[in-house]
């Protein structure tokens, strides 16, 4: 069976257990037969003294298990009562399923609603502040008035593209992401995207590098999509920046390959985070810094590339730097 199972008798002496739940309570003994419960459960937190006093229902579902070590995960267990013949409790039957990931999702999406909701209201806030203020002032400097609309514009423009990161999850999550692929050309795609940064790296004091070849660089893909790659990567890029570092994009063909590549000298991603990164929600913790993002450029990435027929190799240091390569079949 996939879940665990543990047969227990009225004095919770071990009758039948099986390797799923050996391996899921962390407890690698090869015959427990006899064991009493409390000496299985032995890794939970508290020794499972929560699930024994439980015990003293019927039967119950969906109750919480968490075992600590010697990998911590979080069970959902389930017991129903088997009789004697005189109708008396002779034991019970224990499933135990891993709800871990399940968990781990539910407070990542807990996280994103919350942060989502500080994103939203944060330009909101200074978009009706300044248009208010442009409103109400009749006799507003106006150098001072434009100074007011170029903040609505950006604020306006950095709700655009969250309001666009989650209609993207959303569309992936139902199936109906549509991509329109064609014959294209990356070097243009990659230009677009330099420019569109230049500003904000030159005003961060970072080296924004485009190294592109004279090689035209062909292939059949959704000339969109893959620009929203590139601005993620790059975007985050940026971000993972400090001053007076680089970030670098190049893209070359190799055989029937087209690899595009997004480098930078920031402050890199933990080892243990680097086969998260693509996971919807999931966001990078480091001491002393508050989470930012909202956890789906890199999935959205991912789902392009899968879409694509391509794959994503990550290389990181942490306060080394980062180096993205996409790599895409021709056709």
């Amino acid at each position: 069976m996939g879940d665990g199972v543990i047969v227990i008798d009225s004095a919770q002496k071990i009758i039948v257990i099986n390797n799923k739940a050996k391996e899921l309570l962390g407890n690698a003994k090869t015959n427990m037969k006899n064991f009493q419960l409390g000496e299985v459960l032995k890794n939970c937190w508290n020794g499972g003294r929560n699930l024994i006093n439980a015990l003293n229902q019927d039967s119950f579902s969906n109750f919480e298990l968490k075992v600590m070590e010697p990998i911590p995960r979080i069970l959902l267990v389930t017991s129903t009562t088997f009789l004697e013949m005189a109708g008396q409790s002779d034991g019970k039957v224990l499933v135990l399923r891993d709800f871990t990931r399940e968990k781990e999702i539910d407070r990542m999406k807990t996280d994103f609603v919350s942060n989502v909701s500080f994103e939203l209201r944060t330009p909101l806030a200074s978009i009706l502040g300044f248009s208010g203020t442009i409103l109400k002032d009749k006799e507003m400097p106006p150098e001072t008035r434009d100074e007011f609309n170029e903040i609505i514009f950006k604020e306006s423009t950095r709700l655009a593209k969250l309001i666009e990161d989650i209609l993207s999850i959303s569309r992936i999550e139902s199936g109906c992401s549509i991509y329109e692929p064609r014959e294209m050309e990356i070097r243009p795609v990659m230009q677009d995207v330099h420019n569109s940064f230049k500003e904000k790296a030159l005003k961060k004091g970072i080296n924004l590098i485009n190294n592109l070849n004279g090689d035209a660089l062909q292939m059949h893909a959704d000339p969109k999509a893959i620009r929203q790659v590139m601005v993620k990567l790059v975007g985050n890029a940026i971000k993972a920046t400090g001053k007076g570092g680089s970030v670098i994009t190049s893209a070359e063909r190799k055989n029937n390959k087209i690899i595009l590549k997004v480098s930078d000298t920031g402050i890199g991603i933990p080892q243990k985070d680097i086969t998260r990164i693509f996971d919807k929600f999931y966001r990078v913790y480091r001491d002393g810094q508050p989470l930012s993002g909202t956890g789906l450029g890199l999935s959205i990435v991912k789902e392009i590339v899968d879409f694509h027929k391509g794959e994503v190799k990550v290389e990181s240091k942490e306060n080394k730097g980062t180096t993205f390569r996409i790599i895409l079949p021709v056709n």
